[in-house]
């Protein structure tokens, strides 16, 4: 994946930005903004708010559109536990005003539904989480899951923005899921050891 600002390619360099404390409000808005000038020194220009957090305070989104940050910004959602999406009025309007209240920020570039979202809740997303996503900003691209092939149909193939079509995803060539980590993970690599024990390749 790579992303195109102004015409312009650009390799995405970054990490992944989670709660610095367990309490939320306990960090101050200079830690946050602290943070940011970190990910800028260390020649950083994207980071991903991970979809297992929170809603970063107004102080961290303000630093990004100061330094040039980019944002990879995941919706609240992840496969395990009480976080997956369910279909409800409460978690629509959740979803609307986190949309409506961020979108003026130039920093985010790209809305993501879940993290680590497996196919078996894919059609949600879809038909719902990220429809309610496009409604509301139909400027940015839209893409499913971190990892995830994307969609298909459903938004623009140069831009990745929603084209108002249904969105239906890209499957490609392992149609049973999408969730993948790396060889270390997995143990697909001769040369380095795994903790987890497992063997199979494919």
């Amino acid at each position: 994946m790579y992303f195109r600002v102004n015409g312009i390619a650009v390799w995405a360099r970054g990490a992944n930005v989670v709660p610095m404390a367990q309490f939320e409000g306990r960090l101050s808005d200079e830690a946050h903004m602290g943070l940011v000038e970190s990910a800028v020194n260390t020649n950083m220009n994207m980071l991903r708010v991970w979809g297992g957090g929170m809603i970063m305070p107004l102080s961290f989104y303000n630093a990004c559109d100061l330094y040039g940050i980019m944002l990879f910004h995941d919706l609240m959602f992840v496969e395990e536990q009480f976080h997956a999406l369910e279909k409800t009025i409460t978690v629509e309007n959740e979803i609307r005003y986190v949309v409506r209240s961020l979108c003026r920020h130039p920093s985010i570039v790209i809305w993501n539904g879940c993290n680590e979202c497996t196919l078996k809740s894919n059609d949600l997303y879809a038909t719902f989480a990220l429809a309610v996503v496009a409604k509301e900003d139909g400027t940015r691209p839209v893409w499913w899951s971190s990892p995830s092939s994307g969609f298909s149909t459903g938004v623009s193939g140069i831009d990745g923005i929603p084209n108002g079509q249904k969105l239906v995803y890209n499957l490609g060539q392992n149609e049973s899921t999408i969730e993948e980590h790396g060889p270390y993970n997995h143990g697909y690599s001769n040369n380095v050891f795994t903790v987890n024990g497992h063997k199979e390749k494919g």
